[in-house]
């Protein structure tokens, strides 16, 4: 998964000042710096939590649709 298999060297690409969700964006110290994917996993984890997100782990994705 996105999680858990990935290089845990990698960066994004923007930086962290730009790289923002709807309605939550970038709150540290560093804005002109770049997140390591420890820090997205967290920054992805913590908008879910605020916005109640009805995320589920350890599921199995069948398919998806638009209702």
């Amino acid at each position: 998964s996105w999680k858990t298999e990935r290089w845990d060297s990698l960066r994004l690409l923007t930086p962290n000042w730009q790289s923002r969700l709807p309605g939550y964006g970038y709150e540290g110290d560093d804005p002109d710096g770049y997140r390591t994917m420890p820090e997205t996993i967290a920054f992805i984890e913590r908008y879910a939590q605020v916005i109640s997100a009805p995320v589920r782990t350890s599921t199995t994705v069948n398919s998806v649709r638009a209702e």
